[in-house]
């Protein structure tokens, strides 16, 4: 949303604009003070590619008004700069951040890897690592699922547990850290990712979404001959370029398939889409375009949707959490069917609940019962 606030700083001409900029700097800042300050440079890039195609498709006369807000971004980018080195430097003794999560040092050892493998129980599987060999070993284990499955993919968020047989063993990178259990949550590309797991059906279907906003966009500048008024050119320069700040976020991280990254890029290239098919009927001088309930309605997708999903994730965990809590319970007082059946309703409630998936595997091999029979 940063490009929006940018460019919303100078479309309004009320007092509304302090608020607006001062929401971005205080966004900007708490970015950077979580160690992710480079997710504000990757807006800037969207705004700067959003900047280039509507000079390349409208000349530069008609989007001057687009400097003020670039600059305004590149402000925002060196206050998360500075509010990385804040953050490290505020960061109590007894605390350690990583990837913007506040654990005690006590339980931190000394790798990256091993740092977020010794919280996996609280926060899940680690995140790809940052450095060099460590994404190209995951994108390694990534391409391979994906030529091993290449037309229909492993299945929508099986990545998790088809990366075990698909894992790439031959890299340096994995033999140095496997002590680390180097089972990560997602590829180091969110494309990489939807091939794997969606195979080229999957990933033609998101990026056919993709070139459908695009075209849209494209087809709305070369059709409008008259110059925008500078509050039309800042609005579809911030939806714009926050739909490139998705896609590159896209290709250098995990951002899809996370819930709300994928909510958002649909919602924005939504009203990217419905933006430029009222800016259509306004130069044909019709009242074609979308009316107020059907804008505040697409408005609603996001906050709605978040909320449900807010809600079913946490009734979920609850009760897997009790199942599972009871499935412990069984197998200290030796009741190894009750346990396995406690174990699996967990599972039922929330399939993410790694711990009840290993004690039902433990459990299973135990009693020596088939897997599938089971």
């Amino acid at each position: 949303i940063t490009p929006l606030l940018a460019g919303g700083i100078f479309a309004v001409r009320t007092w509304a604009r302090g608020l607006i900029g001062a929401s971005l700097l205080v966004i900007a800042f708490y970015v950077g003070a979580t160690g992710m300050w480079d997710v504000v440079l990757v807006a800037l890039g969207g705004g700067v590619l959003a900047a280039g195609l509507m000079t390349l498709l409208r000349g530069v006369e008609n989007v001057r008004a687009l400097i003020a807000p670039l600059v305004a971004l590149a402000l925002a980018v060196a206050v998360g700069f500075g509010g990385y080195f804040a953050g490290e430097a505020l960061t109590p003794p007894n605390l350690a951040q990583i990837d913007g999560k506040i654990v005690e040092s006590t339980r931190v050892v000394e790798t990256s890897l091993a740092k977020k493998s010794s919280i996996e129980v609280e926060f899940g599987r680690p995140d790809p690592p940052r450095d060099a060999a460590g994404r190209s070993h995951v994108r390694a284990t990534g391409w391979q699922m994906f030529t091993r499955h290449a037309m229909a993919g492993v299945g929508a968020g099986n990545w998790d547990t088809a990366q075990v047989r698909d894992l790439v063993i031959s890299t340096d990178w994995y033999h140095k850290n496997l002590r680390s259990n180097p089972v990560l949550r997602y590829a180091d590309n969110s494309y990489l990712t939807a091939a794997a797991e969606l195979g080229l059906i999957g990933l033609v279907l998101v990026l056919m979404w993709i070139g459908f906003v695009l075209i849209s966009v494209w087809r709305f500048l070369r059709a409008t001959e008259s110059n925008l008024e500078s509050e039309d050119t800042l609005g579809l320069w911030g939806l714009l370029a926050s739909l490139f700040a998705c896609l590159i976020a896209f290709w250098v991280g995990g951002l899809l398939h996370t819930v709300w990254g994928a909510l958002s890029f649909v919602v924005i290239g939504a009203l990217l889409m419905d933006w430029t098919h009222i800016g259509q009927g306004y130069v044909a001088g019709s009242s074609q375009g979308s009316n107020k309930l059907e804008r505040y309605g697409l408005g609603m997708v996001l906050p709605i949707g978040m909320t449900c999903f807010v809600m079913y994730v946490g009734v979920a965990t609850t009760f897997s959490d009790y199942e599972k809590a009871r499935g412990d319970v069984w197998v200290r007082a030796g009741g190894l069917e009750q346990c396995q059946s406690a174990y699996l309703k967990a599972l039922g409630w929330w399939p993410g609940n790694d711990e009840a998936a290993l004690g039902y595997a433990m459990v299973t091999t135990t009693r020596n019962l088939d897997f599938d029979e089971s």
